[in-house]
């Protein structure tokens, strides 16, 4: 039996500070070197979990959060680059799909052949067909939950696939061959790990990306787009917690 708290974890200040604006009786905490916060939101405990940047550091601190809380629900957040020309600056990603962007397979070269990323295969070195990625789903009544918020004021809510990884993707056509290949609206770098170990521990999970870069548009990153995941998580939570 799970104990009545949420878990959100989000990987720097800019993706947490709102969020613990709107807890009461916040307390901090760390653990084995991440922070970690708890609070009340809507009398409903709330653990908010920075889990730093990176692959790596969102599997072990969300495996240690879950071990130590054992929440209900897990959610995900913070802010993403757009792979598509629909999906701008300021738009909110649901994430139904994670995938891993940050494997790849590279086409044998001699020396001085160069390289040329447009070339690499994108893969997760577990299947034998090395385009094959594994595809994360979000939980499906956390999902049906996420798409009946309509108070989302700062640009619209799409709903599909993240995709995530240790990279930055600024180059145009590197972008395009991701989307074009897993049909991804966005990346970012940490929620493939929070669905997986989600999963693994048998916890549901949903994940929301605001759009803080378009390279494709000429939207460089901006800082404050931070806030409004938050925002949309916090409208998440009202739900969740009134439905229950």
């Amino acid at each position: 039996m799970k104990n009545g708290t949420i878990l959100v974890t989000a990987a720097v200040d800019t993706e947490i500070d709102y969020l613990k604006e709107k807890l009461k009786n916040l307390k901090a905490s760390e653990m084995y070197g991440y922070t970690l916060f708890e609070g009340k939101f809507e009398d409903y405990q709330i653990i908010i979990l920075k889990t730093g940047v990176g692959i790596m550091n969102a599997t072990i601190s969300t495996m240690l959060a879950i071990n130590k809380y054992n929440p209900e629900i897990i959610i995900n957040e913070g802010t993403a680059g757009s792979h598509s020309l629909d999906v701008k600056r300021g738009d909110i990603v649901i994430g139904d799909k994670l995938v891993y962007i940050g494997g790849y397979k590279t086409p044998i070269k001699g020396l001085n052949a160069g390289s040329n990323s447009l070339e690499w295969i994108i893969t997760d070195f577990q299947h034998k067909d090395d385009k094959d990625t594994i595809e994360y789903r979000a939980d499906k009544d956390l999902l049906e939950l996420a798409k009946k918020i309509n108070d989302f004021q700062y640009g619209k809510v799409h709903v599909g696939t993240i995709g995530s990884g240790d990279v930055f993707n600024k180059e145009c056509d590197r972008i395009n061959y991701i989307h074009s290949n897993l049909d991804t609206l966005c990346e970012e770098m940490e929620g493939v790990a929070v669905y997986k170990v989600a999963q693994t521990f048998n916890v549901p999970v949903i994940g929301f990306r605001i759009i803080s870069n378009n390279e494709l548009l000429n939207e460089h990153y901006d800082v404050k787009y931070g806030k409004y995941s938050q925002e949309f998580t916090c409208s998440f939570l009202k739900e969740y917690i009134m439905r229950k």
